[in-house]
């Protein structure tokens, strides 16, 4: 049965990459001891992987920390492929790239053609002794969510990663530079900082305006009638007010806007400017369902 990949796991496959193209660039020595502002600096730790992941890394030794000797042990063989991908695949990439392109131009022409899987299957067979020295020379980070929805973290079986059409993509994006690492904090621009979320109630005839902060573990809502924590799909505080005032919204849907939004403001250098207005769009959605739904409702209902 595959394993189910979270987005903690993916994170950290992405930390650990970042560790390696840093040993491998002599930026420290696998015994060092790092402070955890060094930590930060360094592998472009973010709020929300001190405190999920500082752990999983490194161990503490009286006021710094060191590398988990389980994690010492993955850097150094990782460089070491690499190292050793370095020397033998500089022409496999260039054939690489020169191919991809072309095969990707035909694939994608003739996708919805019977022989579309014969093309991908030539393309893949004919790199897939290549696929581990590739992917060992070119260290590359991918998209968490990519990593989810391959249900495996690459490592684990790059073979396997591979035999997807996108996953070949993003290897020939890493490979033509098109995508390099980020080396961003990211979503910690946008965190800890007041926000304002305007929904109309119908029980009140007017909208109500809840403070809204997003944290490391979902969101922080202050309102009149209730304040506190939220997990990133809006289970909490956020769902508990809108269901005190009796607002008529599509449960799963805002559920699913609020995670979906807390991750993208997570994984992209997202203003706070445009995290306003992303979250203002839920509540203009919920307001719409609110105001529609007894719009139409027959005088002797009463239901809404």
């Amino acid at each position: 049965m595959q394993k189910e990949i979270t987005n903690l796991d993916a994170r950290q496959r992405n930390l650990k990459m970042i560790m390696v193209r840093e040993y491998t660039s002599k930026k420290f020595k696998i015994k060092d001891k790092f402070t955890e502002d060094t930590i930060v600096k360094l592998f472009f730790f973010r709020q929300s992987d001190l405190q999920n992941s500082l752990k999983y890394f490194f161990a503490k030794k009286g006021e710094a920390y060191i590398f988990k000797n389980n994690i010492a042990d993955e850097i150094s063989e990782m460089s070491s492929k690499h190292f050793k991908a370095i020397t033998d695949s500089k022409e496999t990439s260039q054939k690489y790239v020169n191919l991809f392109k072309l095969f990707s131009e035909d694939y994608l022409k003739n996708i919805h053609k019977g022989d579309s899987s014969e093309k991908y299957n030539t393309f893949y067979n004919e790199f897939s002794s290549s696929l581990e020295e590739l992917h060992w020379f070119s260290l590359p980070e991918f998209s968490e969510q990519m990593m989810i929805n391959r249900g495996m973290i690459p490592e684990d079986n790059i073979l396997e990663y591979y035999n997807h059409y996108h996953s070949l993509e993003d290897l020939y994006d890493v490979l033509t530079g098109k995508t390099v690492p980020s080396n961003s904090y990211k979503g910690d621009i946008n965190l800890n900082k007041r926000l304002s979320f305007r929904v109309y109630s119908r029980r009140w005839g007017h909208d109500d305006t809840y403070s809204v902060e997003r944290r490391t573990e979902g969101w922080f809502v202050s309102h009149l009638a209730i304040n506190g924590p939220s997990k990133k799909d809006g289970t909490g505080s956020m769902i508990a007010n809108l269901d005190h005032d009796s607002i008529q919204y599509p449960k799963e849907g805002v559920r699913y806007a609020f995670r979906t939004l807390w991750y993208l403001a997570d994984e992209e250098e997202m203003s706070t400017e445009e995290l306003q207005v992303k979250l203002q769009e839920i509540a203009d959605w919920i307001s719409a369902v609110e105001k529609t739904i007894g719009e139409f409702q027959p005088d002797w209902c009463g239901y809404y």
